[in-house]
């Protein structure tokens, strides 16, 4: 049941490409259920908040002509972003996917975790900030070759 949030995520994610409302939707019901399950705690909504009313403000500046207001919108968009990403601002513990094992005598232990922050972070980025949305399946299709580094004629 702690995976919950982080598929609602990963639908966040994909929907980035389709609708608006397709990532939205997922990234509410993401951090209604983080909160079930723990998986979000106490200010992690007023941060997330703030990322949205930042990446907003960056948006809304882009669309008019103040250079200066555009700048200090994106610095602190990134200084916020950043810090997120970093888990400087609590509210956010890590989901443990794998316990921490130690691999080999003498080294480090290691585990794999999820944490929400920088998924939101993406999330707010590409659909707030960079607004391109795929149009058809046909231009989806060619945006994923083009990322996997296939050349267009290979399929």
């Amino acid at each position: 049941m702690s995976y919950v949030p982080f598929v609602l995520l990963l639908i966040a994610v994909a929907g980035l490409w389709l609708h608006r409302t397709v990532w939205i939707a997922a990234l509410i019901l993401a951090i209604a259920a983080a909160y079930f399950t723990g998986a979000l705690q106490e200010l992690a909504a007023v941060w997330i908040a703030l990322l949205a009313a930042f990446a907003l403000f960056y948006h809304r500046t882009r669309e008019r002509d103040g250079k200066w207001l555009q700048l200090l919108a994106g610095a602190l968009l990134f200084v916020f972003a950043l810090a997120l990403g970093l888990l400087l601002l609590p509210g956010f513990p890590r989901t443990e996917l794998v316990a921490p094992v130690v691999l080999s005598p003498g080294a480090a232990p290691y585990g794999i975790g999820v944490g929400f922050p920088k998924v939101v972070t993406g999330i707010f980025i590409l659909g707030l900030v960079n607004t391109a949305r795929v149009r058809s399946f046909g231009e989806l299709a060619t945006t994923q070759r083009s990322a996997a580094g296939t050349p267009r004629g290979a399929f």
